[in-house]
Parts: C-alpha cells; structure tokens; sequence
C-alpha cells in the first residue's frame, strides 16, 4: 500500500504531538506460490508509519523489498535459513555467501558475521551493539561504533568507523550464546550472557541439513546466566563473576542504571525459551497461544565490587531492597532476582529521558498471552509493583508502546503512548492509539481503512526538533 490513506481521528491529538510514528517487523507469511513460513520472526518484513501533524494523521505502509524477500518471490520459499523455516534451494550461491551477503555487509565493515538484532545508541550518540564471527569461534564481541563529526554522505558509512571494544570467552567450546539484545548504563555496558546455547557446528551445516536456527539451540539451564559488564570507555571486562541463582530467559531489558554501587537492572525473563517455540504460526492461528512459562518483570541488582578477598561468604550484599540478593558463594557472586509484578507483557519502553538512570515507570504490551493482562497496554511503578492498564478488547491486540514526552512536562510520566492495534474482531478497524502516560486513559485514536500489522519495534520521530 504505497499510496497513503487518511484515518478518521476520534478524539483531540495534543498540538504538540507532531511527526512519524514508525514500526516494523515481520507480517508477510505467505507466497503467491503457496508456500508459508513456520514462525512468527520468518515473516518478510513491513514497514508502516503514520504521520501526525496537527492534528490529522495520515497511513502508510510497504513491504521491504529484501534480498530474501526478493528471492521468496522469485523462487516461492525461502532461501535462507531461518528461525523456525529451514533454506531452500538456491543455486546462485554456497552457504557462506548466503549468509554474510545476508548480514547487510557487517561481515566487511564491523568483522563480525551474525549481529544482535538491537542497536543501543548512547546520549552522546554513540552506537553499540553485539555480535559473532566464524573467525574467533562464535565468541561474542561488542562493538562500538562512535558518532560521526557530521552526518554520512552516504548512508551506513558511519559503520567504517565501527570496532571491537571487547570479545567474550563462550562458556561452552563450540557453542555460542543467544543474543536479542543487552543493556547500558552510564559506565557500562551490560551482556547477559542466557544458557540459550547456539550449537556452532549445527549452525555452520544448517543449510546442507536442512535445519532451521531453532533446530541449532539448546537449553542448558544448568550453566545459569552470566552478566558481564563492560567499560564502555576502555572496553575492560570486569573480572568479577556475577551468574544467577536460577536460569532464565530474557529478550529485552527494560531499564538499567548505578546507584551507590549497585547496578540495577530490570528486564522482562521466562524461567525458559517456551516462547520461541509458541511462536510457530501453527499456534498463533489457532489461538492456541497457551504459556505455560510466562513473562514476569525481574529486577536483578550486582554489588559492583571490584574483588571478592573482603567480602563475606553467604551474606546478602545488597543493603537497600531485600526483594533481591547478591552473595559471595566460593569466587561468585550469586544473584537472585526479584519479580515486580504479575505476568505476562512484553516489548518494555520507557521515557527515553530516563534511560540509564533511576526511574519509576515502564510501559509494556500484553500482546495475545492468556493473562490478566492479555491485549492490554500496561504501566508498570518498578518502586510499588502497581500496574495501570489501558484495554479495548480481548481481541484488538497492541503493540509495543512508544512513549513521547510532552515539552511543557518534567514529570517522568508526563506524555502520551503511541501503538497501532490490530483488531481481530470481524467489521472493526485497526487504528493507532494515543494514551495519556499519567493516567492510562484513552486521549485518541486514528481507525485506519487498512490492516496494520501487528509488528515488532517503533520509534516516534517528531518533526519539531
């Protein structure tokens, strides 16, 4: 749908609340050859926006015309493998030209092959993000990428500039931890390293096996999660080892910052990797979306120790919030988590102002999981455990909420949420929603004579500066 349309709005849109909303993700499953992808994170992938300006909105959406799309098109399935589809055949190239022609150059310009699927940019507008390369044995390397003097001429050239800060030592040989995303505070950068192990060798013959990337994970919950943290400035690893009481599974993190010696991280973690699996379009189709394993708000806090020689044995390290514990257990220390509220949300945000300091709030997505919160916008007081929710329908789904802050308001919650919803429901149209971040109540909606797909991430770019 190239050509925009122009939503009927129902409410009054704030008059400082103008320029681009725009969300992506996957949400063409299906080929004109027959042919449908297992998973959810296999769809080909959209792009959306709706521009806000003054009051009226306007809804556009494209397909991104892909090398894989390209190719599906072209040959009916898939030529590449994926998270929950295996490759077909494609006989224009071998194995190691599909994937790192797939990688958007990374393997040339930032040595690494497979990249994390988050980018963190900082305040200062520096960028990092994770990745592995077939050279060093899948180990995880972190990558800086400092901001340009002045804009790029041409676009992605900023990524030259690229290097490795620091490389991580997989805790298993031959095997590689799964990455989604990580997490910054001011001094450091936070890896979490998740005993969601990738097999390399599988990986490296899952074109030839016809095995997808699922097919090439383990579960090792034994091995517990480690958190590294690493000097943003200097790249050092910190030699303290901080590993979990109990193992999870985590996709993002919510918010993490330093308060007298502590970093506090809150992040969104299953007690396992259910949810990759229930994401199979067999079980979204049917409504058989049925958790078992829930996602739950978790708050972990690293005494940020710089030796363990002086530190007791089996004492509680952390003094100011007895929801969670940190001990000296042998040359560990043991974190345990504590959960802050009921389950189960996801896609967490906060108010970008806040970002790696001591803050309040996160605002989240009940997506379509069976739980008191399912298709509801929830607002999560990290201090309190108190939830405040907005809700259509048990069958008008929203997506992940994007907070804009409004210019004449310094509070933290001070501001609105932007998300599209996609209404199941037969007759009713999808539409974006507007939400007062204050009170979680509905300030107004744009309905959309069109599908909005329901996609991953957004960002909001305001056109007043």
């Amino acid at each position: 749908m190239p050509v925009p349309c122009y939503p009927s709005v129902d409410g009054i849109i704030p008059e400082w609340l103008n320029g681009s909303y725009i969300r992506a993700g996957p949400a063409i499953f299906d080929g004109v050859k027959g042919f449908t992808v297992n998973h959810w994170c296999d769809g080909f992938a959209v792009v959306y926006k709706f521009e806000i300006q003054k009051g009226k909105v306007t809804f556009s959406k494209k397909a991104v015309a892909s090398d894989a799309y390209k190719k599906f098109k072209e040959v009916g399935k898939p030529v590449y493998t994926e998270l929950g589809t295996k490759a077909h055949t494609d006989t224009s190239k071998n194995i190691f030209q599909k994937i790192v022609s797939n990688m958007v150059n990374a393997a040339s310009l930032l040595k690494v092959n497979l990249l994390c699927s988050h980018v963190i940019i900082d305040e200062d507008g520096t960028a990092y993000t994770a990745g592995a390369s077939f050279a060093n044995g899948f180990k995880c390397q972190i990558i800086k990428i400092p901001k340009p003097p002045k804009p790029a001429e041409v676009p992605g050239l900023e990524y030259t500039k690229g290097y490795t800060l620091a490389t991580l030592d997989n805790k298993i040989p031959k095997f590689s931890g799964y990455h989604h995303s990580f997490g910054i505070s001011k001094r450091w950068i936070i890896y979490i390293e998740q005993p969601l192990f990738m097999n390399n060798m599988k990986m490296m013959t899952a074109y030839f096996r016809g095995r997808t990337l699922l097919d090439c994970m383990e579960w090792i919950p034994r091995e517990k999660n480690r958190f590294f943290l690493i000097d943003k400035i200097s790249g050092g690893i910190k030699p303290i080892i901080y590993e979990s009481q109990s193992a999870f599974f985590f996709l993002h993190i919510c918010n993490a910052y330093e308060d007298n010696g502590e970093l506090i991280i809150d992040l969104i973690a299953h007690d396992s990797p259910e949810i990759l699996t229930k994401l199979h379009l067999k079980y979204l189709r049917n409504a058989d979306f049925s958790l078992k394993d829930k996602a739950s708000a978790r708050r972990y806090i690293l005494p940020l120790v710089d030796n363990l020689e002086d530190l007791p044995e089996k004492e509680n390290l952390i003094k100011r919030d007895k929801r969670v514990s940190a001990m000296r257990i042998k040359d560990k220390i043991i974190v345990n988590g504590a959960i802050l509220t009921e389950p189960n949300f996801n896609l967490p945000n906060i108010n970008p102002a806040f970002s790696c300091k001591k803050y309040q709030y996160f605002y989240a997505t009940g997506l379509f999981g069976l739980s008191v919160y399912r298709a509801s916008i929830v607002k999560v007081n990290v201090d309190t455990g108190e939830v405040l929710t907005w809700k259509e329908n048990d069958d008008a789904i929203p997506g992940e909420p994007v907070f804009i802050s409004n210019p004449k308001c310094q509070d933290e919650d001070g501001g609105v949420l932007l998300t599209g919803v996609t209404d199941l429901r037969e007759g009713r149209k999808d539409f974006l929603i507007i939400i007062d971040a204050k009170t979680m109540v509905e300030v107004a909606r744009a309905e959309v004579d069109a599908h909005v797909p329901h996609l991953f991430h957004g960002i909001f770019l305001s056109s007043d500066g």
